[in-house]
């Protein structure tokens, strides 16, 4: 996603609807310049007041799993 340079996305989520979501992410790992495979997989709730801050590793990426949260 990244292709030859890393960089910093802060990501609205003002597209989701009301309510909480549970958010897990899939994302490159605080070694990943080194270590292609590190990976970190957060998970936190989150609404659409907030952002996904993200940083992405050169060549590298993030995949968000956005869910309803239980009541």
């Amino acid at each position: 996603m990244t292709a030859n340079r890393s960089r910093a996305l802060s990501l609205s989520l003002a597209f989701l609807g009301s309510g909480r979501y549970d958010a897990k992410l899939w994302k490159d790992g605080s070694d990943a310049e080194a270590n292609p495979n590190d990976l970190s997989v957060p998970a936190m709730t989150v609404t659409s007041l907030d952002s996904l801050r993200v940083r992405l590793a050169t060549e590298g990426g993030f995949v968000a799993q956005l869910t309803p949260a239980a009541e």
